[in-house]
């Protein structure tokens, strides 16, 4: 994976550059020399493609020549130039091609940039999506080689358009649908699984600076729709379908080329374009953090009422260890757990009920993350109803030293999720929280990935205990809460991303990082996939598939302590 970063912390010899980390499993990363350093020109968002077909002419012997493609930035005038970088040891080290990629628009312009390739095997042509932020617009280019590109088409949302938000980091990928198996009742149906199906579906993704109608922060969007390799068209027009409901998951992008069938896997910058660079004045080092790796789908959700973006942890299964508690309540819920704040943690609820058909329902279930040591703590809270539960975070008293700016920034929102239905008895209604802590990030995923919401939690001191609290439970609910370390102290959910800078070695002796600060967001498009690099994704899902998991986990400390 390629990342945007500041290799010199003081910004004066150089500007900003792609680092590089590699990892096998998207869970254990490891840092690797920056890949594309700056010179009068910062290196900004591109995206990496692998070769195999020599279509560009620039690898006569041998199929694994890797090409970036990018946007540069005049460090002194500002002006943006468009570049293609070839590498012959497996995207490792990069040399520019003085033949420049010629895309039609792009010369000259301050508002093209984010190009993410791809290859659309049907058509036989690289296709690129690419931000013309002025214009709200994404272009879409086809060419046969990579250097001559040819504008196919334009994305536009008429909604986003009349706002004036610019769709940044686009990001086009083919995605799978999962069936929703359980009730009958279609209106609410179970945890999405069964089938995998290829409708011939794509998504794509884009991201917007401000607006969000969440919290008016930065949010990533997402448009199910249909590409015959020229023209995208969306299933609607609607801009209310979000990757994630929580202030923090920006420019999420997806890894090409998986296996036919295969979800996508991805992940997203866990931050917000307000505040990305605001700790720095308050004593923190750490600035933001990556996601942990999510698969998704499209589903038929019917609290959307068309296709949805269904979303889980890829193979979190994997990193399970210790349980570390497990509580089944029938009348009231009342616990603390403490853990170790250099640990990751899962935590997941399950309410089940069946009430009286007469009797209206509300119960409230209160899981508080805290430090013991400095009293910062984020409270969520699920309110369960009748028929949907409402599920919120607030983090205004997770950090001390930190200021987010607008209060809204602080709240983390999902509203109306149904529940899940067995499918042997309907009247039974359930729902299930997945929560994962890890440091500075929460990631909470709610039925399964119906519904995810990120946020970040920069405290002063670790987080290290949670509290369980609830209301009176009724004698026909049933709640259960479960907490359980994830595996390895050296294996993270997250990656904090003031430590992504440079080829550091004194990262494997975990020395001290403070004067590490990158300020910088996720490369558009630049998760790559291939075995010198992170490991085919291909083989990686076969090897997690089968159980067999690397026993290296040295190389990415990555999250701090």
């Amino acid at each position: 994976m390629y990342f945007e970063s500041f290799p010199d912390p003081n910004r004066t010899s150089h500007g900003v550059s792609w680092g590089h980390v590699t990892s096998s499993d998207l869970y254990t990363w490891s840092m690797q020399p920056i890949a594309l350093q700056s010179d009068t020109y910062d290196i900004g968002s591109g995206s990496i493609v692998l070769d195999k077909n020599n279509t560009s002419g620039l690898f006569p012997n041998q199929t694994d020549g890797v090409i970036a493609i990018l946007t540069k930035q005049h460090r002194g005038t500002g002006g943006q130039v468009q570049a293609i970088m070839s590498s012959n040891d497996g995207g490792y080290t990069f040399i520019e091609n003085p033949k420049a990629p010629r895309i039609p628009g792009s010369e000259g312009s301050e508002n093209f940039r984010d190009p993410k390739v791809i290859w659309h095997e049907p058509n036989q042509r690289w296709v690129m999506t690419a931000s013309k932020a002025a214009s709200t617009a994404v272009g879409i280019y086809t060419s046969p080689n990579l250097i001559d590109w040819v504008l196919a088409s334009e994305f536009n949302n008429k909604h986003l358009l009349d706002a004036g938000y610019e769709v940044e980091h686009p990001n086009l990928v083919p995605i799978p649908r999962l069936n929703s198996t359980g009730a009958r009742n279609k209106n609410h149906p179970t945890v999405p699984g069964g089938t995998v199906k290829d409708f011939g579906d794509y998504v794509l993704v884009g991201s917007s600076r401000e607006g969000s109608p969440l919290n008016g922060g930065s949010v990533t969007r997402y448009f199910p729709g249909k590409f015959n390799g020229t023209h995208f068209e969306p299933t609607n027009n609607r801009t209310d379908q979000f990757i994630d409901f929580g202030p923090d998951n920006y420019a999420t992008q997806f890894f090409f080329g998986l296996p036919h069938g295969a979800p996508v896997v991805g992940l997203g910058l866990a931050s917000n374009l307000h505040y990305t660079k605001s700790p720095t004045s308050h004593g923190i080092s750490r600035t933001t953090t990556f996601t942990g790796p999510r698969e998704g789908y499209l589903i038929h959700d019917p609290g959307e009422g068309e296709l949805s973006f269904f979303t889980r942890p890829f193979n979190l299964d994997a990193f399970r260890e210790e349980i570390l508690a497990n509580y089944s309540a029938q009348h009231l819920l009342e616990h603390n757990v403490v853990f170790n704040g250099s640990d990751a943690v899962l935590v997941e609820t399950r309410f089940e009920m069946l009430p009286p058909d007469d009797e209206m329902v509300e119960l409230n279930v209160d899981f508080i993350f805290r430090s013991l040591i400095s009293a910062e703590q984020i409270f969520c809270t699920i309110v369960f109803n009748t028929w949907a539960a409402d599920f919120g975070c607030d983090r205004s008293e997770a950090f001390s030293k930190w200021l987010v700016g607008s209060s809204r920034l602080n709240q983390m929102s999902a509203r109306q999720v149904r529940p899940l239905l067995p499918f042997h008895n309907p009247a039974v209604r359930r729902w299930e929280v997945q929560a994962f802590m890890d440091r500075s990030i929460l990631e909470v995923f709610l039925n399964d990935g119906v519904k995810a919401g990120t946020t970040t939690i920069f405290s002063e001191s670790p987080i290290d205990s949670i509290r369980f609290q609830s209301s009176k439970i009724p004698t026909w609910a049933t709640l259960g809460v479960t907490v359980q370390r994830l595996r390895s102290k050296e294996v993270h959910y997250g990656i904090a991303h003031d430590s992504l800078s440079s080829p550091i070695d004194a990262l494997q002796e975990k020395k001290d990082l403070e004067h590490i600060k990158v300020y910088q967001y996720v490369v558009a498009a630049s998760l790559f996939a291939r075995e010198s690099i992170c490991g085919a994704i291909s083989d990686v899902l076969q090897m997690l598939a089968s159980g067999s998991v690397p026993t290296k986990t040295r190389g990415c400390p990555l999250t701090y302590e």
